[in-house]
């Protein structure tokens, strides 16, 4: 029996404006038109170089869209029971026939643009979709090993636990404006091309992740009017800067935990967002 899982709501979200239930609706006539499967990926890369799995079907119920998945890799959907990836979010492409899905990303700590969506769980009578048992075999269907997945989760959770944490570690310099999808923002950039640029006469070779990372970490805070002073907020949060006030919260305790447990800023961050 196939299973479906809620990916996406009708609502209004910014910058892309309102999405109607005939919008909804569209996504899934023109997904079942176009035959072609959408990638399961971690985040929202620009390139689905990696899929986990596939998107088999697309249906509308009410103001909820809903997917069904199929060729799940075994040690991802082993992560996502574990809570590592409790959030989903969806890439939508506007076409000439209208929206169309590009993927469905899990997320770990990001938050996602729609908010209250149920947790996924691969379990129960999704088996003929997911498989868990390794049975006896040292290689998925693409060619790689279990341990190669694995690794590659690994990293991603890695990179999305360092974004997260450098975030909520240097958001103070910029303005609450800026906040606001920064860490989606870096979650895209990516870390292996590198570009090449001159800095005191000398050529130097960065990727654009490390050139960002760079670039943010060397802002001054003097004068900025965005940092806290004595554990006082100077700037006033109006009701749509939330998120900047829970993140100055989520930096404070994962302060308190590193010092209480003699770990990582980054690990502490991560142990934070888990409570």
């Amino acid at each position: 029996m196939m299973k479906w899982y809620e990916i996406f709501r009708s609502g209004r979200y910014e910058p892309q404006g309102q999405f109607t239930e005939d919008d909804l609706q569209q996504i899934a006539d023109n997904y079942e038109r176009d035959g072609a499967a959408a990638p399961i990926v971690i985040g929202h890369p620009k390139e689905e170089q990696h899929a986990y799995g596939w998107v088999t079907g697309v249906k509308r119920v009410g103001n909820k869209l809903l997917a069904s998945f199929k060729d799940v890799v075994p040690e991802f959907a082993a992560a996502v029971n574990a809570g590592r990836y409790k959030k989903v979010s969806v890439r939508l492409r506007n076409t000439g026939n209208g929206w169309t899905l590009r993927h469905v990303g899990f997320l770990g700590a990001a938050a996602p643009a729609v908010e209250g969506l149920p947790p996924i769980e691969f379990v129960g009578n999704n088996g003929a979709y997911i498989e868990l048992d390794f049975s006896g075999e040292e290689r998925t269907e693409t060619g790689m090993t279990h341990e190669d997945w694995n690794r590659r989760i690994r990293q991603a959770l890695q990179r999305e636990r360092e974004i997260v944490a450098f975030v909520a570690r240097h958001e103070a310099k910029l303005p609450p404006a800026m906040r606001k999808g920064l860490a989606e923002f870096m979650a895209e950039l990516s870390d292996e091309q590198t570009v090449e640029f001159s800095e005191d006469g000398e050529r130097k070779r960065l990727s654009p992740y490390s050139f960002f990372k760079q670039f943010v970490t060397e802002l001054s805070e003097r004068g900025a009017s965005f940092s806290e002073d004595a554990g006082k907020s100077v700037f006033q949060l109006s009701a749509n800067d939330r998120i900047d006030s829970e993140r100055l919260e989520i930096d404070r305790k994962a302060r308190d935990f590193a010092a209480q447990h003699q770990c990582s800023y980054e690990d502490a961050v991560f142990a934070v967002l888990r409570t």
